[in-house]
């Protein structure tokens, strides 16, 4: 009988201990796509997540709770970036950073949306604007604000005619139709416009043809930068083509460099403008990973979990942080000074031209 009671008293205690374990404890969500091609983003962006949780850890986390980032991997694959929420909305999980890249975002927006789940991409935000959802946000700026910074360039260098080579991916589906609205809009020309598989290496039957149309420039918003655009340019060399080629702020990421500096001289994309903030953070993440910033959306990745992390100190519910956020003007984060619209979506934001030169990312 004493035995028993001692066996009882001891579970007693240790379920109470368990659960005072479980209540210091919060759980962020987090899906990152840690393989497949967008890996280069997905990684730096998880990274950029944990360095925020790391440093609100250290200042006491939230109303004293240490934050856990519990990360999932969408592998860059629509499907598995459904099983990802699925399993973290099952572990009770209410809050998430996430997901890399705008195809996987817009299949996983309307589910975050209906299950009032507080969803904040740091990647994409077409999906997010669409569903037009309390819970939804973004800190990546709209690909509008793109097109916009190069109608100057385009002008200055007499491109009025363009060759359009994309992928049947929807973020390059995106940049295809808005870079087609603005043509509209500025008189421009697209000759044409040829569409291939986003795991598409062999170029070379699209550029005869891109050839002969007598294009002022070809327009490449590709699905991959590492290696699609390097291939696409290598073979550009290798036919004795010699047109400038426009891309998008993709572009800018360390593999694309290191595996394909010489290919992508000369490239042109627009690239966010440097926030004031955004050198401290550079070199912080330099300190603690010990490489730069790997993406265009590590920044954001860094804001996102800033922002959501913030709200969670001030609300307890999907409502109460979702609330929070829409309040949120002119936030002096590491990527843009942030506002965030109706919809969730970045009220504004500047870029420049870039371009490589010497095998560096530089402004044109």
């Amino acid at each position: 009988m004493k035995q028993t009671l001692k066996i009882t008293i001891a579970l007693m205690l240790m379920t109470l201990f368990g659960c005072a374990q479980t209540e210091q404890v919060v759980r962020i969500g987090g899906i990152f796509a840690l393989t497949g091609y967008g890996a280069s983003w997905g990684s730096a962006e998880q990274k950029a997540a944990i360095m925020a949780i790391e440093e609100a850890n250290a200042q006491g986390g939230i109303n004293g709770k240490k934050i856990e980032l519990v990360s999932e991997d969408s592998r860059t694959d629509s499907t598995a970036a459904v099983t990802a929420l699925q399993k973290l909305s099952g572990e009770g999980t209410q809050f998430v950073i996430g997901t890399t890249w705008e195809a996987d975002s817009t299949v996983i927006a309307p589910i975050a949306a209906e299950n009032k789940i507080v969803l904040i991409s740091p990647s994409s935000y077409k999906g997010i604007q669409d569903q037009n959802s309390e819970y939804l946000f973004s800190t990546y700026p709209p690909y509008g604000y793109e097109i916009d910074a190069m109608k100057q360039f385009f002008e200055e260098h007499k491109m009025q005619k363009f060759a359009i080579i994309y992928n049947n991916d929807f973020f390059s589906q995106v940049m295809k139709g808005i870079f087609e609205e603005e043509a509209v809009k500025n008189e421009w020309t697209v000759a044409e416009a040829f569409g291939l598989e986003t795991q598409e290496t062999d170029f070379r039957t699209v550029l005869l043809k891109v050839k002969s149309l007598q294009v002022d420039a070809i327009y490449a918003p590709l699905a991959t930068d590492d290696p699609g655009k390097g291939l696409l340019m290598k073979q550009m060399r290798e036919l004795g083509i010699n047109l400038p080629v426009v891309s998008t702020a993709s572009t800018e990421t360390e593999s694309l460099l290191k595996n394909y500096g010489k290919e992508v001289e000369g490239i042109i994309y627009a690239f966010p403008m440097e926030a004031p903030k955004y050198e401290e953070f550079s070199a912080k993440f330099l300190t603690r990973y010990g490489e730069k910033p790997g993406s265009p959306s590590t920044a954001t990745a860094y804001d996102a979990a800033k922002l959501l992390i913030m709200a969670m100190q001030n609300g307890t519910t999907p409502d109460e942080v979702s609330a929070y956020l829409h309040k949120i003007q002119a936030y002096e984060g590491a990527s843009n000074k942030i506002t965030f619209d109706a919809q969730g979506i970045i009220a504004s934001k500047e870029y420049k031209v870039k371009t490589v030169r010497n095998g560096q990312f530089t402004t044109y």
